[in-house]
Order: structure tokens, then C-alpha cells, then sequence
């Protein structure tokens, strides 16, 4: 396959990283920081692994951690993430639940779903598209400068569906690495003017300009609760700092960012950021282990777990499938902390909220993103895009080529 290429958009852990115009594998090398035997595979630390790192730390350590984070955060994040919160009107039979029954309906994620589209519609992902409207009447436009629609990590393709039906997109790309049962490709292809095409791969193997069905064309990414280091994946895959050399054509991209707990050093595109601010590789794993507390802080609110001890969030391994975080408590509570966790637990929720603190470090990640992007000469913002009581992975990374 031409758009296989092992480990394209792996990263590395070089200081200056340049990424590579073309297809080049890349093997991913064991860290020095911590042994093999706690590694999730040969690049990524698992939950495990980072809380071995966090409990290394000592009381000072841990200390200069949270104002590093307090810092970055002061300095970069307060002026960013604007509520906006979509409606559209192109939307409305999906949000009323008007749509063929055979389509799973959760209002949650239609509403999710909606202000996603909505919100890529007023950055002018979706203007050069046929919209149509409450009454059914579409704009003629050309359709040779219709765009491809690329959902990663699409799943089911559900999102694709949506964006298919209320905008009468009619070439989409779906990569997703697992294998569903009940997808939504087979109501899209009933559709006569769809043209549609699923490609089974990871997408730290996938090489873009390797597609045919790409050559010569124009393309948007986009994706809903893209989990963890997959954002980062997705990003390098579509290099915006090539795209001007390219033979597919980036018009824009719109990841729904989620599951910070699971990003990783080596992929993630921006680490000149965090070591800028003095963060160590070890502080960044860290920094990604503590985005737990914003998700379970919530969730914990929403259940009525107000006398829930503190100390309960530091005892728990984060399930990996987003939307589906499970927090339960270790079995035995009545271990000593101090044995049990070396006391930084303690010393943590002495210091800090918790969820405050996990819900800042969520968005660090993020706001790096932002600045990659903007470096590599596109215009770009993050926008909260449902509230928190909907989802606490209500993140909206957008972002288009400077005209």
C-alpha cells in the first residue's frame, strides 16, 4: 500500500525536530528515564508508568511542578478557549432526532456533533461545501472545488454521517485502525451522490500523499474525541508546514481533542513549548497522568461523590476509551498513603483542587497544539464548543491556512 508507511508520524525525541517531506519509517527507541518492563510498548508510558513517575517525586519537586504549571498557565491559557456553542440550522432534523432510525441516537453526542459542525461552518471549514438549508434548497457551486472530508479516528463513522446529511458533503474518508460492527457506511452509501472510502490503518503509519484518491485534491481533517497522542498523530500526518508542497491540499482541520491522560513526549508535536517553560520529559508525563483529575473531578460532581476523598482519584487507573472514563477506588482504602503512594498523593491534594489543577494541564497540551499550528503558518483558535456538564472533553482545535 502507498500510503503505508511504518511510523511516518511516530515524532522522535530530538531537540529540534523537523518534520520529513516524504515517506520515512521510523523505529521507535526505549527512553533511559524509566525500565523496559514499565513500558506500554517500545515509545508509550502507560497509566502505570507515569504514576511511578509522579510518585517519585519528592514534596518540593511535586511543589515546583504545580507552579510551573500555575505559571504556564497564567501565561498562555487565560485568554483562550471561548465558549461557543452552536445551533445550526442545518442541524436541526438530526437535533429534533428527525433521521432514519437505523442511525443510533444519544442527544448528547448529536449535540456534541451539532456545535462541532456549526462552529467549523464559522471558520469557513464547511462554506465552500452545499449547504442545505431548512427548506431544503442547496447553493450550486462548483463541485470540483468541493473538498475531501477525512474523519480520523472516526469509529463508526457517525460524525461523517451527520456532516454528510445536514451539509450534503459528498466525498468523505473515514481512517479508523479497529474493525466495527453496525457502521454508518452502509446508510451513507445509500446515498447516490456519496462517494466514500475506509482505509484501515494506524494513523501513525499513514502517509497522505501516498493516497490516490487524495492526488491533486483539496482535503479538511477532522475528527471527534481524537484520543490523546492520536491528536498529535493526526496533526503531523497532515503537515501544515508542507502543504504548499504537497499534491493533496490542506483547506483545514477540526479535531474535538480528548483523553490527555494517554498523550505521549515522542509524538506530540510541540515540545519546544514545554521545554521552553522548563518542563523535563519526565514533568510532561507527569503533566499528562494529572488531566485525569479535570475528567474524574467532574464525573464525581455528577455522580453526588462530594465526600469522596481526595486522595480516591490518585488511587485509580484511567480507562483509555473516551466518553467511557470508569474511576472506581482501589480495594484496599485502608492501605497507608504513605506506604502505598510514598505520600505525593497526600502532598498533592494539600497543595491544589485537583480537578482545577488536571483541567489546566488539559489545556497546556492543547494550547501547544495551537502554537504548532500557528507556526506552521495557519490560522488558528481553540474554542470550548459544549460546556463541561455535557462533556469535560469539550475542546475545539480549528484551524485553516493564512489566505
Amino acid at each position: 500500500m502507498p500510503y503505508y508507511c511504518k511510523g511516518t508520524n511516530a515524532g522522535s525525541d530530538d531537540e529540534d525536530e523537523v518534520l520529513h517531506n516524504g515517506c520515512k519509517s521510523v523505529d521507535c527507541e526505549l527512553s533511559n528515564e524509566i525500565t523496559q518492563e514499565t513500558m506500554m510498548g517500545a515509545c508509550n508510558l502507560d497509566s502505570k508508568s507515569k504514576r511511578i513517575l509522579f510518585n517519585s517525586l519528592s514534596r518540593e519537586e511535586l511543589k515546583q511542578l504545580i507552579q510551573k504549571i500555575e505559571l504556564a498557565y497564567n501565561l498562555h491559557c487565560t485568554d483562550k478557549f471561548q465558549l461557543s456553542m452552536k445551533h445550526p440550522s442545518a442541524c436541526l432534523k438530526w437535533i429534533s432526532a428527525d433521521i432514519d432510525r437505523r442511525i443510533p441516537y444519544q442527544r448528547k453526542h448529536i449535540v456534541q456533533q451539532a456545535s462541532m459542525l456549526g462552529n467549523m461552518e464559522s471558520f469557513g471549514l464547511l462554506q465552500r461545501t452545499k449547504i442545505c438549508d431548512v427548506s431544503g434548497l442547496k447553493e450550486s457551486l462548483d463541485e470540483e472545488s468541493d473538498p475531501v472530508f477525512i474523519e480520523f479516528g472516526a469509529g463508526r463513522g457517525y460524525l461523517s454521517h451527520m456532516l454528510a446529511d445536514c451539509y450534503n458533503i459528498q466525498n468523505i474518508m473515514l481512517i479508523e485502525r479497529r474493525s466495527y460492527k453496525f457502521k454508518a457506511d452502509r446508510t451513507l452509501r445509500e446515498k447516490a451522490a456519496i462517494e466514500l472510502k475506509r482505509v484501515r490503518i494506524d494513523i501513525e503509519d499513514l502517509y497522505l500523499k501516498g493516497m490516490n484518491a487524495l492526488r491533486d485534491h483539496h482535503y479538511i481533517a477532522f475528527s471527534k474525541h481524537l484520543c490523546g497522542h492520536a491528536t498529535d498523530l493526526t496533526l503531523r500526518c497532515c503537515r501544515p508546514d508542507l502543504a504548499s508542497q504537497s499534491i493533496c491540499h490542506l483547506d483545514g482541520i477540526a479535531i474535538a481533542t480528548c483523553c490527555h491522560h494517554i498523550c505521549q513526549w515522542r509524538p506530540y508535536v510541540n515540545k519546544q513549548f514545554f521545554k521552553k517553560l522548563g518542563f523535563s520529559k519526565k514533568e510532561f508525563h507527569i503533566l499528562t497522568w494529572l488531566t485525569s483529575g479535570a475528567v474524574a473531578g467532574i464525573k464525581s460532581n455528577s455522580d453526588n461523590s462530594a465526600n469522596q476523598s481526595n486522595l480516591d482519584l490518585f488511587q485509580t487507573e484511567v480507562n483509555d476509551e473516551h466518553d467511557t472514563q470508569s474511576f472506581a477506588k482501589t480495594e484496599n482504602s485502608t492501605t497507608d498513603p504513605e506506604e502505598q503512594f510514598h505520600g505525593v498523593s497526600l502532598w498533592l491534594t494539600s497543595l491544589v483542587d485537583r480537578a482545577e489543577l488536571g483541567r489546566k494541564c488539559k489545556q497546556l497540551l492543547d494550547v501547544g497544539r495551537l502554537y504548532w499550528l500557528q507556526e506552521s503558518g495557519m490560522s488558528a483558535e481553540l474554542i470550548t464548543y459544549v460546556s463541561a456538564d455535557i462533556t469535560p472533553e469539550n475542546t475545539l482545535l480549528l484551524a485553516k491556512p493564512v489566505k
